[in-house]
């Protein structure tokens, strides 16, 4: 954000080759993978950072740097910045007192990842956004958060109406859905907590969908592979967690 850490010219070229490697590993399987980072909270509102913050918010992130670099060599990575940043001017996308994003924000990042797997789907227009409980993660951490109401937390009504599904609590940070959708491929997702706003969208839309929270479960993703068969594998990070494209296995 501030440009005080970037990524150098060595380090764009491991996380290209590495999505490269398990990219043509999967593809060998008949695995689709699809690699997504979701922008922190302030690249969305910069504009309620501190002042004396603000004003040394670097014109190009460390993120933006290696999504460039990325697209230019041709690896194809998923970072809906830009669709955020326009969504914001409809809808709120993210939650006021917690760092992570709401359904509305959630959806448009889904949009964008599920058009490269050549799926669309309807605008937020199409929907109708009920209200309820928000998080507040950030507020609960400062121990203000019976100080902190005025926010809520958006639904989009009607998504995946009439689909039937169940969740079975496989481990710690590992789930697997089920569901009598009409798409019945099995999709593996590896991510963070940032996937909570968008399981709903993924429950509903695939026959399958197996959940690990990266930072919760413990995994093989080889041996999760073998087991499950998936038709795709998904690898969401949050944008301050994009190193982890400099791991050797970055599914690890």
């Amino acid at each position: 954000m501030l440009g005080i850490t970037t990524y150098s010219e060595e380090d764009l070229e491991r996380a290209a080759e590495n999505i490269e490697r398990r990219r043509k590993n999967l593809k060998s399987q008949g695995i689709e993978l699809y690699v997504m980072l979701v922008p922190n909270k302030e690249a969305a509102y910069s504009e309620y950072l501190p002042g004396y913050i603000r004003g040394k918010v670097a014109d190009e992130s460390r993120t933006d740097k290696l999504v460039e670099y990325l697209s230019k060599n041709g690896v194809d990575i998923v970072y809906p910045k830009h669709e955020l940043l326009a969504a914001k001017e409809k809808n709120q996308v993210y939650y006021k007192y917690d760092t992570h994003w709401n359904h509305p924000g959630a959806y448009t990042g889904v949009c964008e990842l599920y058009a490269r797997m050549g799926i669309s789907l309807p605008t937020l227009d199409n929907y109708q956004l009920t209200i309820g409980t928000p998080a507040k993660d950030l507020a609960e951490l400062a121990g203000i958060g019976t100080f902190c109401e005025d926010d809520v937390s958006y639904w989009t009504e009607g998504f995946g109406e009439g689909v039937v599904y169940e969740a079975e609590n496989v481990d710690y940070g590992h789930i697997r859905y089920t569901s009598d959708s009409e798409d019945n491929r099995t999709v593996l997702v590896i991510g963070d907590s940032y996937f909570g706003s968008m399981q709903p969208y993924f429950y509903l839309q695939f026959g399958e969908v197996i959940e690990i929270n990266r930072n919760a479960a413990k995994y093989d993703p080889d041996e999760l592979i073998a087991r499950h068969r998936p038709d795709i594998v998904v690898l969401q990070l949050v944008e301050r967690a994009s190193s982890v494209l400099l791991h050797e296995d970055i599914l690890k």
